[in-house]
């Protein structure tokens, strides 16, 4: 299994917030029963959220729009010479925004092209300057709990794979 897929199954069993447009349910996801209200929000399994947005029934929330985006990388920025200090995302962050740039690819409107265009350039500038401070506290060989818990799946997933290269080459 690749590192994407990996990184896109465990996002997918996260969790996110959605609007509710219809009423829906009940649903026995097999840990919980989902009975969705129409005009409430709740907190949903993300790829059940996937799935009823695509049937007009739930609209997800916050999923990395560009304002979020450009926090992070003025936050990266700011210390972009100091390995340890990456600012907490959520453990799926690019999945999410992965999530979000596609379904404003679907979009005709002009407005929704050049939210797609910049929350490209964002996410990768955050992968860009992220990466950096990776591969240094893998190189530094740091792993303290408090560092790591700031990492996304697949920057945990590549960090660990780097380790053990590392590792290998003595």
């Amino acid at each position: 299994m690749k590192v994407d897929e990996i990184s896109k199954a465990l996002s997918y069993a996260g969790k996110v917030r959605v609007m509710v447009l219809e009423s829906w349910g009940p649903f026995d996801s097999g840990f919980e029963t989902i009975t969705l209200m129409k005009g409430s929000e709740d907190e949903i399994p993300f790829w059940l959220a996937i799935e009823l947005e695509k049937k007009g029934i739930v609209k997800t929330l916050n999923l990395a729009g560009i304002e979020d985006l450009s926090r992070v990388v003025f936050q990266e920025r700011e210390k972009s010479n100091v390995p340890g200090s990456l600012i907490k995302l959520s453990r799926d962050f690019y999945v999410k925004s992965k999530y979000n740039v596609e379904k404003l690819s679907l979009s005709n409107r002009f407005e929704d092209m050049e939210t797609k265009k910049k929350s490209e350039l964002l996410i990768s500038e955050i992968k860009k300057l992220r990466l950096r401070k990776i591969l240094n506290l893998a190189l530094l060989g740091v792993e303290d709990p408090k560092i790591l818990d700031n990492f996304t799946y697949e920057e945990l997933l590549g960090f660990f794979k780097i380790r053990e290269l590392l590792e290998t080459l003595g």
